[in-house]
């Protein structure tokens, strides 16, 4: 996502702006956190209910990763990456 940004931006980790209210605020540099559930844990779901909380572990765990993240967790495994592609 950098690309997207000015050099300026990208270098103080974010952008300076206004809320809706008009209260000035810094918002950061837009990241992509996901989830993801293994095969063999979605093997034992007999609906989409059984998987909602392995989802949301997932998710919770790739959000507490900064920048771009993922998390996979597996019945074997937990792994995360961080991944920052330019």
């Amino acid at each position: 996502m950098p690309a997207h940004y000015r050099a300026e931006d990208v270098e103080t980790g974010g952008i300076y702006g206004e809320y809706r209210s008009g209260d000035p605020n810094f918002f950061p540099l837009i990241s992509l956190s996901v989830g993801i559930v293994a095969p063999d844990v979605c093997s034992r779901c007999q609906s989409h209910v059984d998987i909602a909380d392995p989802a949301a572990s997932a998710k919770k765990s790739a959000k507490k990763i900064t920048g771009n993240s993922y998390f996979v967790v597996g019945d074997s495994n937990k792994a995360a990456c961080q991944c920052n592609p330019e």
